[in-house]
């Protein structure tokens, strides 16, 4: 019979032993969990391949094998696919798209072991300004005056774009004029060969362009039409004039010959107008040495053919207050008269860049007498074989160009040469004048001049009556020091 004692023994033992099983049943329970939580993004539409989604968030304890993702069904076939890491990638770019595909959705199935679960994804497409690149160029035509410079703008070309990414670049593919014409990054045509712009042998230009941008082009064609300008040929005598309301009639200078004097002409010329008149003179006193138009303003009169002799002085003076420029001397011969272009009281200068032939000229007397707003264009003139220069710039107020350069050796005379010229000033120390005898009045009232003129070989000199008389500035310092008479 069991005392009490053992009684108690064998309950503690009983105790014991059923808690410990109890213990192991509940870790049994702990260890199997896994479960993985639906998934809601949204993306950009247009989003390119393997774009990383989202990743699914998985819940799990005490798993002893990996995890493994697989997609059991989607809205749109092959649109997404899933990684071990159980991020959702982006698998067909196309399904992207928010105007066909708003929505996506589907499930996936996580696994490890014997262990499952599944959850669903909702992946909303986000609706961009989605870029729609165009290009085009436009046909291109101009109309331009023949002979332009080079590198003269004919136009820019009309480019159409939109949402381009790409820089654009031009190209003439072709033209009917080979290197007539260029084209710059600005899409402007330019004159590439300024030779090749004439009417008379290209009065047309044509071409084609080509624009590119990226991978998209376009071309086009261009078409320059040349205008027919009324060329002025190198030998001819190009003037100036401005026409007054109450003056609209040009007399051309020309006059009648004096052979005892050594004053020759000739005329057998053709005389342009400027509008639309063309006439053949063939003497001094033919009347279509005279003309008169319509309207006042400037006019350009061309004479090409044989001119020699164009005085106001020898010829009718009526005319010379409205001659302004010699723009051109071509072939023209002056004449070896007197004041050639006296009492020219508009006559701003020369502006041709062409040289006259003055070699038969022997005397420059009153050349410039009175031209009061004359400036220059005269300091390249070859006058080495001219004697006198009585009163040549006698009242040029304006007058005070570099002649420093003339050869004077064979000038005999300057009476009142630079007289009333108040603005002359230039060093004239350099000039050769042993061969002058006369220099009376020189620089009478020319009120600016006072260049030193010490070192002139003034040596024969005899008559110098009023050398610097008047309001001359030229100070006796600055004379010549040479000859008996200064």
């Amino acid at each position: 019979m069991l005392n009490m004692k053992s009684i108690f023994t064998l309950s503690i033992t009983l105790v014991m032993t059923l808690l410990f099983i109890s213990c192991n049943n509940d870790d049994d329970t702990l260890q199997n969990l896994l479960s993985l939580e639906n998934l809601s993004v949204s993306i950009d539409e247009n989003s390119q391949a393997n774009t990383v989604i989202g990743t699914f968030t998985v819940t799990q304890e005490n798993l002893t094998g990996d995890l493994s993702f697989e997609i059991i069904e989607q809205s749109v076939a092959g649109a997404v696919t899933i990684d071990a890491q159980g991020q959702l990638l982006v698998a067909d770019v196309m399904a992207f798209n928010f105007e066909v595909n708003p929505t996506i959705t589907g499930a996936v199935r996580v696994r490890s072991g014997g262990l499952t679960d599944t959850a669903t994804f909702t992946i909303t497409i986000n609706d961009l300004t989605e870029l729609n690149p165009s290009l085009s160029i436009e046909d291109f035509i101009a109309t331009l005056e023949e002979n332009p410079e080079a590198d003269f703008i004919i136009g820019t070309v009309t480019v159409n774009q939109t949402d381009l990414t790409d820089a654009i670049s031009f190209a003439i593919t072709s033209q009917s004029v080979m290197g007539a014409v260029k084209i710059n990054e600005q899409g402007q045509l330019l004159v590439a060969d300024a030779t090749t712009f004439d009417f008379e042998t290209n009065p047309t230009i044509t071409g084609e362009i080509s624009i590119i941008s990226g991978t998209l082009t376009d071309t086009a064609t261009f078409s320059i039409s040349l205008n027919d300008v009324n060329e002025i040929p190198a030998d001819a005598f190009v003037t100036e004039w401005e026409l007054t309301a109450g003056n609209l009639t040009i007399r051309l200078p020309i006059h009648e010959a004096r052979p005892l004097n050594q004053i020759i002409t000739e005329y057998d010329f053709q005389v342009d107008w400027g509008d639309g008149t063309v006439q053949q003179v063939t003497s001094f006193d033919d009347p279509d040495a005279i003309h008169t138009y319509a309207s006042p303003g400037k006019k350009t009169v061309i004479i090409t053919g044989t001119l020699r002799g164009f005085s106001f002085f020898e010829g009718s003076g009526v005319s010379s207050s409205l001659l302004t420029n010699v723009s051109q001397w071509g072939t023209v011969l002056l004449g070896n008269s007197l004041g050639h272009f006296i009492n020219c009281t508009n006559l701003t200068g020369f502006t041709a860049t062409d040289i006259p032939d003055v070699s038969e000229i022997g005397s420059f007397e009153r050349m410039f007498n009175n031209a009061s707003s004359f400036t220059g264009g005269i300091s390249n003139w070859d006058v080495s074989n001219v004697e006198v220069m009585t009163n040549m710039f006698a009242g040029a107020t304006e007058f005070n160009e570099d002649i420093s350069g003339w050869n004077v050796s064979k000038v005999i005379a300057t009476i009142s040469m630079f007289a009333n010229a108040i603005s002359f000033n230039q060093d004239i120390s350099g000039w050769d004048v042993s061969s002058l005898l006369f220099v009376d009045g020189m620089f009478f009232n020319a009120s600016s001049f006072n260049q030193d003129l010490s070192g002139w070989a003034t040596d024969n000199v005899f008559s110098c009556d009023e050398f610097n008389g008047g309001t001359s500035a030229l100070t006796s310092a600055n004379l010549p020091t040479r000859g008996p008479c200064l």
